[in-house]
């Protein structure tokens, strides 16, 4: 059995200048630093242990770096990233018992003469079979369970000093920390997706029971929401703004649910009263969808797709700013898409007819940037509903 001594010894740490010590301790600021970065800007877990596991092989003193997680298919801790002298693979996998339990960083400043009281069993064999003289075990610590393990060898004896520890220490908390936030990002993002896809639904459901009882419609409310889609996307606007345009366009009519389908398709002139039911849409739009909450402006866009820039839209003769920009462009695309195309009461008027309207009225009736891009997408960039 060892004495006392020979224990101490084992753990002994070699004397380090203050010199030494001084540049050591910029080197733990510069690292911690760069992992500090790391950690902030990392997307992906796997590039984030790569990166880490790339930084701290510079400091002096390491010779290997791997982290390894747990492998619940096999029971091993399995590399994910690792640095230093590849002829150490052999050390890249070991029993995930040796580690599950733990919770402490351990280390062992001379390998060879360490008692059996740790057991880490074949992690010390294979070690000292590859010449290493001190380890370090740092478990990673995710919602109080020990996920994996950051593992350092030196090729030299006391190899490890208390500095090392508490820098070491600390980096895996903030690792762990780091995990966390990626893994809660992952789930957010998955949530998102998750919404984002039975939105879709609910608004593909209601575009099919829109194109199921008047097929005109659907049609013109797809083709204005391809052409309003790309008219924000020709004006730079965020990806996640224009896919909000698409589906507000998607669903603008939705308020002629309400009318009855004679008068939609009404070959003759309608009569004031049908008129003023035809308007209608805009505010019965609105009633239906405001009460849902999307991540766009849905419903007030649907309410305000017939106002006009001088207050002679309907229902409630907004003017100018009053008006969201999301609905200034859906009434342009409206106005090309409802004009260019055939309806049953009347022959299309055409797209050169349509675009001569809006450039006429810009200004009065359109907002004329929107106008200046919509005639730009069809005369120079070739925009087409066919498309």
């Amino acid at each position: 059995m060892r004495s006392l001594a020979e224990k101490k010894q084992s753990y002994s740490v070699e004397f380090i200048s203050p010199d030494k010590k001084i540049r050591k301790l910029n080197g733990y600021n510069c690292a911690a630093k760069k992992i500090s970065h790391i950690l902030l800007h990392s997307k992906r877990e796997i590039a984030l242990y790569q990166k880490i596991c790339d930084c701290l092989i510079k400091l002096n003193g390491n010779d290997f770096i791997w982290i390894g997680l747990n492998n619940g298919m096999d029971e091993t801790v399995n590399c994910v990233a690792h640095a230093g002298k590849n002829k150490y693979s052999c050390l890249l996998k070991f029993a995930r018992n040796e580690v599950a339990d733990l919770k402490k960083i351990v280390f062992i400043n001379d390998i060879g003469r360490e008692n059996a009281s740790l057991n880490l069993g074949k992690i010390k064999t294979d070690a000292l079979k590859n010449g290493f003289k001190s380890l370090a075990l740092v478990p990673l610590i995710y919602n109080r369970k020990t996920i994996g393990c950051l593992n350092l060898f030196s090729e030299k004896i006391n190899s490890f000093s208390i500095e090392d520890i508490r820098f070491l220490t600390e980096t895996a908390g903030n690792i762990s920390a780091g995990i966390g936030r990626l893994k809660t990002e992952k789930e957010l993002e998955k949530n998102l997706m998750n919404t984002r896809r039975m939105l879709y639904e609910i608004i593909d459901s209601i575009a099919f029971i829109i194109e199921r009882r008047d097929p005109y419609t659907s049609r013109h409310q797809k083709r204005v929401a391809m052409l309003a889609a790309a008219i924000a996307k020709e004006m730079k606007f965020d990806e996640s703004i224009v896919e909000g345009i698409y589906f507000t366009a998607i669903l603008h009519d939705i308020g002629k649910i309400i009318i009855p389908l004679s008068i939609l398709s009404k070959p003759s002139d309608l009569t004031r009263t049908e008129v003023l039911l035809i308007q209608g849409h805009s505010e019965e739009g609105y009633n239906f969808l405001k009460n849902i909450e999307f991540p766009w402006p849905v419903a007030q866009a649907i309410l305000q797709h017939h106002e006009r820039i001088n207050g002679s839209g309907y229902p409630n003769k907004l003017k100018g700013n009053e008006i969201i920009t999301e609905a200034k462009i859906i009434a342009v695309a409206d106005v090309i898409e409802a004009m260019s195309a055939h309806r049953p009461y009347r022959p299309a008027i055409g797209l050169g007819k349509a675009l001569r309207e809006i450039e006429s009225k810009q200004n009065k009736l359109y907002d004329a940037d929107i106008v200046q891009v919509c005639i730009e997408l069809f005369k120079t960039k070739k925009f087409s509903f066919s498309a």
